[in-house]
């Protein structure tokens, strides 16, 4: 290869650039590629001194061998190509240039170019993507909406379901999870667009009736049965808010709290992320359910209802029954009834757990919670309402509220009470690898609280 090299810089040293010229065509037609691209730069040089015309071909041959390591050299060639070449190549060019935007740091030249690459390949019905491009998508603009909008239609072209309906799901998180409320209506309108644009949509007809509903509401009797099969449909619980969000939106008060008991049963019902996006849909899920039959005992282990000072009520609590009785009934009315100072009501709320009558010391607690002008005295309500809430065995609900409690409490001992309990929680839900960790962290804390090492012994033999 060397001797190939020295005898073209010779002949071009002695001026000879025509023989230097058909020495080097012959050399590119039969060295492999490696080799080839040693010499295609000086092949090159050749044509410029003889003012010829490079063939475009290999002008962006050159590029794409020293665009990683040399982004002048490869920027020079593709100026030199006609503009009729810049869209024959269009494909190959553009990529070239996705790689000197990168090198050179330019986000928003590479955004452009990946967009102007993946609309020329859709329209083009390329039935695939390309994996360099998708890795600067990834790196860089991962969560960005309009290109997974464009992988959402390349999905449907190859009818890849199932990645379309994850992309699909994304997108419409995002519009809820990433947007402000005025751009909501423009991406979910988007997202029916493409996918209303393919014949092969399946399922993907129900997350297009989502958005057509969110966006303009019912206008025939049709669309009562599109939400039906979307309450069907939506077994995710993300979705099941969004549904939910919709209902209320809709004018749906009715369904809202039969709606919201089906989302609590859901085996990833999350709380925080309600909190963090829904805030307006904890009100739905925050009281507990209203309970018709008998139940037996419920469990709260250790607890011993003692809060920065509190009367001291008996870990267990037995309960025949949670049908309020007419005694109760006449003492919750009472409650409402008079003015009582928020320090009674807690006195209230422990006699009536020490007497059996849950329902009256859940109504006195509700009372405190929204007398309370501070965090202290807030925590001390909220306290004695995850007791009520565990003997109603409201345990969705006792998560609920612990995770509140647990974001105002500051003194030790009250974020101790509040996690134990957050356990107890958990592992009546049969979630035993959150309870054991929420025990760890307790433990870590205070290894002797509420004998918590027996606890966590007992659990890893389970």
């Amino acid at each position: 290869m060397v001797d190939y090299l020295a005898q073209i810089r010779q002949m071009m040293a002695e001026s000879k650039f025509s023989e230097a010229l058909s020495f080097t065509e012959v050399q590119l037609s039969i060295l492999e590629s490696t080799s080839r691209l040693e010499i295609l730069p000086l092949y090159l040089e050749l044509l410029e001194t003889q003012k010829r015309t490079p063939p475009a071909i290999l002008l962006i041959e050159a590029a794409e061998s020293v665009v990683d390591k040399n982004i002048e050299q490869a920027q020079h060639w593709i100026h030199k190509l006609s503009s009729t070449d810049l869209k024959l190549h269009f494909r190959r060019i553009t990529l070239i240039k996705i790689k000197m935007a990168e090198a050179k740091g330019n986000l928003l030249e590479l955004y452009r170019y990946i967009t102007e690459l993946n609309l020329y390949l859709y329209e083009a019905k390329v039935p695939h993507r390309l994996d360099v491009v998708y890795k600067f998508q990834q790196k860089y603009f991962k969560h960005d909406f309009n290109l997974r909008l464009n992988d959402l239609a390349i999905y449907l072209m190859l009818s890849e379901l199932t990645l379309a309906e994850e992309t699909t799901k994304e997108l419409i998180l995002s519009c809820y999870e990433k947007s402000s409320p005025r751009g909501i209506a423009e991406k979910l309108k988007a997202i029916r667009e493409v996918i209303l644009s393919f014949t092969e949509r399946s399922y993907l007809e129900i997350y297009s009736n989502f958005c057509l509903l969110s966006v303009e509401g019912i206008s025939d009797k049709t669309d009562y049965k599109k939400l039906a099969e979307m309450v069907i449909y939506f077994d995710d619980f993300k979705f099941q808010i969004l549904l939910l969000n919709l209902m209320i939106n809709l004018g749906f008060t009715d369904c809202v709290e039969n709606y919201s008991s089906d989302i609590k049963n859901n085996v990833v019902y999350d709380f925080v992320y309600l909190d963090k996006y829904f805030n307006h849909l904890k009100k739905f899920f925050h009281a507990p359910r209203e309970t018709k039959e008998k139940h037996s005992e419920a469990q709260v282990s250790q607890a011993d209802l003692v809060l920065n000072g509190q009367k001291e009520v008996a870990n267990e609590l037995p309960t025949e029954s949670l049908l309020a009785s007419a005694e109760e009934l006449l003492i919750m009315k009472t409650l409402k009834f008079h003015d009582y100072s928020l320090n009674e009501l807690l006195e209230l709320a422990v006699s009536f757990l020490q007497s059996d009558f849950i329902q009256a010391a859940n109504e006195a607690t509700q009372l405190c919670m929204e007398k309370a002008q501070n965090d202290a005295d807030y925590l001390k309500a909220c306290y004695l309402k995850l007791i009520c809430l565990m003997k109603h065995k409201d345990y969705r609900a006792t998560l609920d509220l612990s995770f509140v409690a647990i974001e105002k409490a500051v003194e030790e001992n009250d974020l101790l009470s509040f996690l134990y309990l957050q356990a107890e929680a958990y592992l009546q839900l049969g979630d035993k690898s959150k309870a054991r960790k929420i025990l760890k962290n307790i433990s870590e804390i205070d290894s002797n609280y509420r004998l918590v090492s027996e606890r966590l012994k007992r659990l890893d033999e389970i």
